[in-house]
């Protein structure tokens, strides 16, 4: 069977560990700041987060947000695989981490006004919503 002169052999793209990305930190002007509270904003495009650190000092809990890092929603999916990660080590060798039942994230509201009750879309975000904070929970047990 005669061959296409012009037709090429299909080429895989490159695999991860084929492509290399150099990492540089320039130390003068990288900044270690501190954060003891995280705050979301997201949007269609992206994540922020918000950095922050509690102050008692003058007689009230007051966050003071110093710092935001808005990340791509691709960037935020890695982040969560490779926070796990990390926590799962760290707890490996450290033991559980138990978080103080006064900052433990509360129960999501129930699903309100009325109209919502019809939204299978609001329904389905409740519900992973109330799977996730279980199964948050039971990890702390």
């Amino acid at each position: 069977m005669p061959q296409n002169e012009n037709a090429q052999e299909p080429t895989a793209p490159k695999e991860a560990s084929q492509q290399k990305t150099r990492l540089q930190r320039n130390f003068d002007e990288l900044e270690s700041l501190y954060a003891n509270n995280v705050m979301y904003e997201s949007s269609v495009w992206d994540l922020k987060l918000l950095f922050g650190q509690l102050e008692q000092t003058s007689g009230s809990e007051t966050v003071d947000f110093h710092t935001a890092m808005t990340v791509p929603w691709q960037v935020a999916k890695l982040m969560i695989y490779f926070l796990r990660l990390n926590v799962a080590i760290h707890e490996m060798e450290n033991g559980q981490i138990r978080i103080n039942p006064r900052v433990l994230p509360p129960e999501p509201a129930p699903l309100l006004p009325p109209e919502f009750e019809n939204n299978e879309r609001a329904k389905r975000v409740h519900e992973m919503a109330l799977k996730l904070h279980a199964e948050f929970l039971a990890e702390q047990k």
